[in-house]
């Protein structure tokens, strides 16, 4: 997958992904196919504002500078059906 988004690094090398405007699509896919194999997966704002933590062990832990910042993404994080944290 991350080679079709055209990364050819394996994980040990480059264990991260950075996802431009307009490439949500793709970031949905992979941050599902983390969630459907249980992967910890960080998910980062570009602004520093907000961060995503999913953990193996089906939980979410949405950091957020601002409380408010973090209704939406908390929103979005039901369809996954994970509980989820806030921490601001």
């Amino acid at each position: 997958m991350r080679r079709d988004l055209g990364e050819d690094r394996p994980l040990a090398t480059a264990p991260g992904h950075v996802f431009r405007i307009g490439e949500d699509d793709d970031a949905i896919s992979l941050l599902t196919v983390a969630c459907l194999f249980f992967w910890d997966c960080y998910l980062l704002a570009p602004s520093g504002e907000l961060a995503l933590f999913l953990s193996h062990d089906e939980f979410a832990v949405v950091h957020a500078r601002n409380p408010d910042a973090s209704i939406g993404l908390e929103r979005r994080l039901d369809i996954f059906g994970l509980p989820v944290w806030v921490d601001s």
